[in-house]
């Protein structure tokens, strides 16, 4: 939704707004990236270590 905003500022002539908008919807991408990127890797370990707890008695 934000996107239509940068974009209806760019056409309005708004280019403050649409530059400011821009630059927020990067930061956005960075932060989801990070974030996804840290849950991956935590995930990871979390498979390494359940992996070498694991027993079978049969």
């Amino acid at each position: 939704m934000i996107e239509a905003a940068a974009i209806i500022s760019a056409i309005i002539g708004h280019w403050d707004d649409f530059f400011i908008i821009i630059v927020l919807l990067l930061f956005n991408a960075c932060i989801e990236f990070w974030q996804s990127r840290k849950a991956s890797n935590a995930l990871a370990a979390w498979k390494k270590g359940l992996s070498s707890n694991c027993y079978s008695f049969a």
